[in-house]
């Protein structure tokens, strides 16, 4: 107990808390409400539909459906209901991964293709 306690001190100090980090602050609330967001609304529109998630084309909303359709017991036998569903999701992921799913959701792959093709191939 004493150990986690100096673990979150210390995460609190050095991390979570540092000065340095603080003009971040903006962005990463940026990036969990584009993604909270996102996914509440998509939530809302498809419940239980597995072909309103395809529509949208993207990895994140089939992992997301994915990760809804594994976890319905819990929420719906366990937690009472799904007011945790998005948070929860948002919370497992890395930073590198939730950035990854930004990008994803705001930059359509055909447009990322054409600009490399466009711009980056040009010799």
């Amino acid at each position: 107990f004493n150990a986690m306690i100096q673990l979150k001190d210390f995460n609190y100090s050095r991390i979570y808390k540092n000065p340095r980090l603080s003009s971040y602050h903006r962005y990463f609330e940026r990036v969990l409400k584009t993604l909270g967001d996102y996914l509440a609304d998509l939530y809302q529109k498809g419940g239980d539909d597995e072909s309103v998630y395809k529509a949208e084309n993207n990895f994140l909303a089939a992992r997301f459906f994915d990760f809804y359709s594994k976890m319905k017991d819990f929420y719906e036998n366990v937690d009472g209901g799904y007011d945790n569903l998005v948070f929860d999701y948002i919370a497992g992921m890395t930073d590198n991964y939730a950035l990854s799913c930004v990008n994803e959701i705001l930059v359509p792959r055909k447009f990322e293709y054409q600009f490399n093709e466009i711009f980056l191939n040009e010799g």
